[in-house]
């Protein structure tokens, strides 16, 4: 199983618990009306499915945690940085990006540790 599958279906498993109190009788409703009632379980359901039904949790009030976690992570790795680095600090937040996460824009950054690490490494530089 592919690690973006495998991270949707935890994702799908902690909004079912955090929105429905595991109520698995609108779970598999939910399932089967996505599948076309081709399925009952999330394992059974393509990529594609497995991406509505986190649609369907956020539709009914559910807020994923990370992301809102990478969000107040990457807008004080900005903040921090336009404070402490001077001038230069957009540069040097893309050259230390790319070294920590392989990618030149915060934003592009998917990993919330990654994230941590370059907030950390920004926090001590001057």
């Amino acid at each position: 199983m592919k690690t973006k599958r495998l991270g949707l279906i935890a994702k799908i498993h902690i909004a079912k618990k955090e929105l429905l109190s595991n109520d698995d009788e609108v779970y598999r409703h939910w399932i089967k009306e996505i599948s076309k009632s081709r399925t009952d379980s999330s394992k059974n359901l393509t990529d594609r499915e497995l991406e509505a039904l986190i649609r369907k949790f956020k539709a009914y009030g559910w807020k994923d945690r990370q992301s809102s976690k990478k969000r107040a992570l990457r807008a004080e790795i900005l903040k921090t940085a336009k404070d402490r680095l001077g001038e230069s600090w957009l540069n040097r937040v893309k050259g230390l990006t790319k070294k920590v996460a392989g990618v030149e824009k915060v934003e592009w950054v998917k990993d919330v540790a990654q994230l941590e690490r370059l907030l950390g490494i920004i926090r001590n530089m001057e």
